[in-house]
């Protein structure tokens, strides 16, 4: 979860501003003051630290190498956008790939101590990710493949069926769109 919101602010006569970042129990206590009482729409925006903006920033793969699963939707998208068969962006069958490619993203699922996954451990070494050093990458699922129960639980849902990704329909396109997937890293 990321620590800093921006507000999306939008009055009934269309006038827009966007103020923050505050942390997200400022940021609903500032729209319950003064945002609702106004009859102005909000919407959070989460802020994304720059050590993970560089990620999203520097994810062209070497050209013909294979891409990591982390950059694997992003050059996807761009091979679809870029498909010399199809008219770019504004082109209704490309649309429909993206939006059949796009539901078909991944779930990060995460494992370690209990304490260390509710963040309420006493390890100092989070850095700048705020994640405990405890809490470690799981297995990657398909979200719409996998069968995801949410039974309103304490313990999260309840996964009946796992499909792990990249999914049967992340390789065919990848296949198609001549994107070779790297093998995920420690096996899994």
């Amino acid at each position: 979860m990321r620590d800093l919101y921006l507000l999306h602010l939008t009055s009934t006569s269309g006038i827009s501003l966007l103020t923050g970042p505050l942390p997200l129990i400022e940021a609903m206590a500032f729209v319950d003051a003064h945002v609702l009482p106004h009859g102005w729409q909000h919407r959070y925006r989460g802020v994304v630290p720059a050590d993970e903006a560089i990620i999203h920033l520097t994810v062209l793969p070497p050209k013909d190498g294979p891409v990591p699963g982390n950059d694997l939707m992003v050059a996807l998208r761009r091979a679809i956008v870029c498909d010399p068969g199809l008219d770019g962006a504004d082109d209704a069958r490309t649309r429909q790939l993206l939006a059949h490619v796009d539901a078909h993203r991944p779930l990060q699922l995460w494992t370690g101590p209990e304490e260390c996954l509710l963040g309420e451990c006493d390890h100092d070494e989070r850095g700048t990710r705020s994640r405990c050093p405890g809490v470690v990458p799981a297995e990657r699922l398909c979200t719409v493949c996998s069968v995801i129960h949410d039974n309103g639980s304490e313990y999260g849902p309840e996964y009946l069926l796992r499909v792990a990704w990249p999914c049967t329909v992340i390789t065919t396109a990848c296949s198609r769109f001549q994107i070779t997937v790297a093998a995920p890293a420690g096996g899994r």
